[in-house]
């Protein structure tokens, strides 16, 4: 199936829905990106910035409004653990974080203040009602390593040149944010890992995800981010073929299905140790992105989905083709992003609209790679919205 055709597709289904929640998925966190509506509104908001069709805008509004009037209303899980922190992803700061870039692309700098402001302000909330877990406080898509990502995504898209001034007062919010929530993450890894049988080392909700994180913002030569890079290399295993990979946990030696995947397994690997190799260029750490990707090359999965499947794969796999010029494994992401597309295309597909564990989140890899643009939605720099 062509690219652009399965866009068109997946972009006329969405139009032709009803804006109601109860298009989401059966399991859907309503008010996430990961899954809710707030994920359906930056779909539609990536798709008027890849494709030049600005008319999808008030379509985005009404999906991110869908959530914003019941969400006063909405049952609240008591436990701070339920409540997935100040996440972007996963978490309720991810409508604020879409009211942004909604407010940016339609040239509303006032809105857009508001949006960061009330980000702020909610994860503020959230971070002085904290328990204390490391996993709630920092983890990527929970919690403030995925924060402070989102926010650094946030500030490369505002407006620069004759348009910059008016966006101070937003550039100053998100700045304070971010660096308050790597100060956070930054802390938790000033000592040396001590890899536990329940510590996950994966990218979405472990070790991988938040090193990436302080990779991504304070660089792969900071002396404590080295450091730690080089702990979590050390806990590398090898199958018996001689393929490197880390386990979800030390402990869940069961979790072999989620080994080729971005959130849990290889997938996510690859995008730390690209993003390392690219910055240090070093033999060791080429050697290690290398293998990563061919370790990432063999595992296969039926899910197509960003999270947990293929168009992760895909994605990961061409970030490394990308950066090393390996066209064997270019022609296994696009093979990787065809099956996906297959895979949520087809007759059996499930027809919910979900962007990290549904088909917009193929069709944005898709739109994506036909842009020359390469990077996992809402925690890696963009384009200007």
């Amino acid at each position: 199936m062509r690219l652009d055709r399965f866009v068109d597709d997946v972009v006329a289904r969405v139009k032709a829905t009803p804006v109601n929640l109860s298009h989401l998925g059966p399991k859907a966190i309503p008010g996430s990106i990961f899954t809710g509506a707030p994920g359906v509104a930056f779909f539609l908001h990536e798709v008027a910035r890849l494709r030049g069709d600005d008319d999808l805008l008030p379509l985005a509004r009404k999906w991110l409004r869908a959530w914003c009037e019941v969400a006063p209303h909405h049952p609240r899980p008591a436990s701070w653990e339920m409540k997935t922190m100040q996440g972007v992803v996963l978490g309720e700061t991810g409508r604020w974080y879409v009211d942004l870039l909604l407010s940016m692309r339609e040239g509303d700098a006032d809105s857009a203040l508001a949006a960061a402001q009330s980000l702020e302000a909610y994860a503020l909330e959230i971070c002085a009602d904290c328990t204390g877990s490391r996993k709630t406080m920092t983890e990527l898509l929970c919690g403030a390593a995925g924060l402070a990502c989102a926010v650094k995504d946030l500030e490369s898209r505002l407006p620069t040149g004759a348009g910059a001034a008016t966006y101070e007062g937003v550039r100053s919010v998100l700045a304070r944010v971010r660096e308050r929530e790597t100060e956070r993450v930054l802390a938790r890894y000033e000592a040396p890992l001590e890899l536990g049988p329940d510590e996950r080392l994966g990218f979405a909700h472990g070790v991988a995800g938040e090193l990436w994180a302080l990779v991504t913002l304070l660089g792969a030569n900071h002396a404590v981010v080295r450091a730690r890079l080089a702990d979590l290399a050390a806990a590398k295993e090898l199958d018996e073929e001689g393929l490197v990979f880390w386990p979800m946990s030390r402990g869940s030696r069961s979790s072999l299905d989620l080994l080729g995947s971005w959130c849990n397994g290889m997938a996510g690997h690859v995008q730390l140790w690209c993003e390392v190799a690219r910055q240090l260029g070093t033999p060791e750490s080429d050697e290690l992105a290398a293998r990563c990707a061919e370790s990432s090359a063999i595992l296969l999965d039926t899910n197509p989905a960003l999270c947990c499947g293929l168009a992760g794969h895909s994605l990961a796999l061409e970030r490394y083709a990308a950066s090393s010029g390996d066209r064997r494994l270019g022609r296994r992401a696009y093979d990787r992003l065809r099956s996906a597309m297959r895979a949520a295309g087809g007759a059996n597909a499930p027809r919910f609209l979900a962007l990290w564990q549904g088909s917009l989140g193929v069709a944005l890899v898709a739109m994506q790679r036909a842009a020359g643009e390469n990077g996992f939605p809402c925690i890696e720099a963009g384009s200007p919205a």
